[in-house]
């Protein structure tokens, strides 16, 4: 029988960042990002500079929001949870790696 389905601690689907538009070119930071990242695992993000690393860590914390995807963190899309608990969240893995 197959690995056992569970529900990512983290999942990015369809990630598209854009900046820009209007009187300014608009321009992706970020293209088609599919992740999925399950609790006990250990992701590095890594890559050159401007890259988009930071686009797309500051999209999980949801300090901006996607041009286009969903990221998920627990099967709960960012956009419905409150900006506290996304505070939290962080803090919380923070004291982890203590």
């Amino acid at each position: 029988m197959g690995a056992e389905m569970t529900t990512p601690l983290i999942e990015l689907k369809g990630i598209r960042k854009s900046y820009g538009g209007g009187d300014s070119p608009q321009v992706d930071v970020l293209r088609g990002i599919d992740l999925s990242i399950h609790a006990g695992e250990f992701v590095a993000i890594v890559g050159a500079s401007g890259s988009g690393k930071t686009s797309l860590m500051r999209l999980i914390a949801r300090f901006f929001d996607t041009t286009q995807g969903s990221v998920r963190i627990g099967g709960v899309d960012v956009r419905k949870m409150a900006r506290a608990c996304l505070t939290e969240i962080g803090r919380a893995s923070g004291r982890e790696r203590g």
